[in-house]
């Protein structure tokens, strides 16, 4: 009754039928039974088991890398496996405890980002970097465009400057710290002006992989100001 309640709160629909259905798919694309075998069968699951709801306090051999490993060396291979309690996981099983991991791990960073976001000290450091890289694009900018022709700023050298920020997969405080900080460099009063006609030099991002996320609205961008 109470998952009734829940998706009731979460899904469109309010037919019982509808939202038991939902909840049946979301348990196959999120499978945390599956995900629990998968973990106790891990080859870094040496000390410990790990239970429906939770993990025995000796349960410390576990590597995530390991665990990701065999998901998705099975994945793959199109093929299940059988897991420590002989539990056989097919080919479904395995991408729902793939899905059940990513999940996990999403919504611990969730948590942490909005904990750390009501405290502005705890991200001041990656937005003065973010300020500091700025006005250096900025300087180099201005370097390039003093006395060069019209159509210098359309060549790649001055588009793209000499910066190039490498983020692993679970790093996107420090992109968006940067975007932040382009957005008040932009906005600056004596934000630097080059060509002739004389034109604002705007700092942009240049995104090498595609982010997917909820739309940003306008009372969301400022975390930092």
């Amino acid at each position: 009754m109470e998952q009734l309640e829940a998706m009731g709160r979460n899904w469109e629909s309010r037919d019982e039928e509808e939202l038991r259905n939902r909840i049946v798919k979301l348990r196959g694309l999120y499978d945390w039974p599956a995900l629990v075998g998968a973990i106790n069968a891990c080859p870094g699951q040496t000390s410990g088991t790990v239970s429906g709801s939770h993990a025995s306090s000796s349960a410390t051999g576990l590597k995530l890398l390991d665990l990701f490993n065999l998901l998705d060396m099975h994945l793959q291979s199109g093929h299940g496996f059988r897991g420590e309690d002989g539990m056989f996981l097919p080919y479904q099983r395995v991408l729902g405890a793939r899905g059940a991991l990513g999940l996990l791990i999403q919504s611990m960073f969730y948590v942490d980002w909005h904990v750390r976001a009501r405290s502005n000290a705890d991200l001041k450091h990656h937005y003065d970097f973010g300020l500091e890289l700025g006005r250096r694009m900025q300087i180099r900018g201005q370097r390039l465009a003093d006395g060069v022709r019209p159509e210098t700023f359309e060549e790649r050298e001055f588009v793209l400057g000499d910066v190039t920020v490498l983020s692993m997969n679970w790093d996107p405080i420090g992109l968006w710290a940067q975007i932040l900080a382009n957005r008040r460099l932009n906005r600056a009063s004596n934000v630097p002006h080059v060509g002739s006609p004389a034109r604002r030099m705007q700092l942009y991002h240049d995104l090498g992989y595609f982010i997917a996320g909820p739309r940003v609205e306008k009372d969301h961008l400022d975390i930092m100001d």
